[in-house]
């Protein structure tokens, strides 16, 4: 189990990680739906679920894969 401190750093690198490439997930995702509204609906269940799926992430896990995308194809 984790204590809090590293609760909050996880918390801290993943917020970071979705701030640094924001803009790249959302042209991504406009250019998959079409539609503005999609692509916030599309990047909003993505980053749901790329939270969700945090604790299991290893940084270099998917080395065919850019270090931004590695997290979010889970």
């Amino acid at each position: 189990m984790s204590t809090p401190s590293e609760d909050r750093r996880s918390r801290e690198r993943f917020e970071a990680a979705i701030c640094a490439n924001r803009a790249r997930f959302y042209e991504a995702a406009l250019q998959f739906t079409g539609s503005p509204s999609d692509a916030d609906d599309l990047l909003q269940e993505a980053s749901l679920r790329a939270w969700r799926f945090w604790h299991r992430f290893e940084a270099g896990s998917h080395s065919c894969m850019p270090q931004y995308l590695e997290w979010s194809y889970m």
